[in-house]
């Protein structure tokens, strides 16, 4: 006969430890945003927006100034197309960033627990 054991878990006993796993475990590292977070990043992304359109508004307003005086659609059209291109392409990097770094605390933290 074999001296070594192998110790199997009932269907049930498997399923209560990945509740278990999942709630003290993983759950433990993987924290939801705090109204406070929250709070900076929506301040930030209205700072870098209003340092963005500074020189945004300064270089291309002037391209459609004849367009604006004559109340002009595709006019209109082109500089909301512009300002919301950029307005996406900001808030994606902002949101990623952020996300990133309390990515990167997290898996710091889940190292440190692993060691």
């Amino acid at each position: 006969m074999s001296a070594t054991r192998v110790c199997r878990l009932t269907p049930l006993g498997s399923i209560l430890f990945r509740k278990v796993y999942i709630k003290y475990i993983v759950l433990a590292f993987m924290k939801k945003d705090s109204r406070r977070k929250s709070f900076l990043e929506a301040l930030f992304d209205i700072v870098v927006g209003f340092l963005l359109y500074l020189p945004v508004n300064f270089f291309i307003l002037p391209y459609f100034t004849d367009g604006i005086d004559e109340y002009n659609i595709a006019t209109m059209l082109s500089i909301s197309v512009i300002y919301s291109s950029i307005a996406i392409a900001r808030k994606y990097l902002i949101r990623r960033w952020f996300v990133n770094k309390n990515l990167t605390k997290t898996l710091q933290k889940l190292t440190k627990f692993i060691r």
